[in-house]
């Protein structure tokens, strides 16, 4: 029940991933370090996990700043820092909600 799209210059279209498929992805890579199923060795998924923390730490405490001249809200710390904090509850929430669907 695994279904991926195959980009080729002509057409694009869906078919279903069966073994022979998946011996032709894993002769296909171009270059790529890890496929979609592959589990990367423990100290890399911790050197990984660390740069999508610091990545999305950034972004998450960003945004609010950006937009608190827009939502009225410039010099009240309070509001700023409930709207942060409910970003990073979201932004776990979603990360929850999708790993695990």
């Amino acid at each position: 029940s695994l279904f991926w799209i195959r980009i080729s210059p002509q057409m694009k279209c869906l078919k279903r991933k069966d073994q022979e498929d998946r011996e032709e992805e894993s002769e296909d890579r171009s270059g790529l370090l890890y496929g979609i199923d592959d589990v990367p060795r423990w100290y890399m998924c911790m050197l990984l996990g660390m740069q999508h923390y610091l990545t999305m730490l950034g972004a998450t405490v960003a945004i609010p700043f950006v937009l608190s001249p827009a939502l009225c809200i410039e010099g009240r710390y309070q509001t700023l820092g409930r709207l942060i904090s409910t970003m990073f509850f979201t932004s776990g929430l979603v990360t929850v909600v999708q790993s695990t669907v």
